[in-house]
């Protein structure tokens, strides 16, 4: 899957899933360390999603939108 910053490909996901198709899926990971530089990379292959969470929404707050997957990997790779 690959980052696009809008979540569309996290919403491509969970709706092929729904939608009975193969949800099997490899995740990869870059860690950002609080200096704000790279840190080591995770590689999740066939990866299952197992939980979702929506993003709390609250009508009168400013607080950033964050949604939650817990996933299932087959294997785990770390570079």
């Amino acid at each position: 899957m690959a980052a696009d910053g809008d979540g569309k490909a996290m919403a491509e996901w969970i709706d092929a899933t729904v939608q009975g198709q193969d949800p099997r899926r490899d995740v990869t990971i870059r860690e950002i360390t609080r200096d704000g530089a790279g840190g080591r990379t995770f590689e999740y292959l066939d990866a299952f999603p197992t939980r979702y969470v929506f993003p709390k929404l609250d009508a009168g707050g400013t607080d950033p939108l964050y949604e939650e997957i817990s996933i299932r990997p087959n294997r785990l790779e770390l570079y």
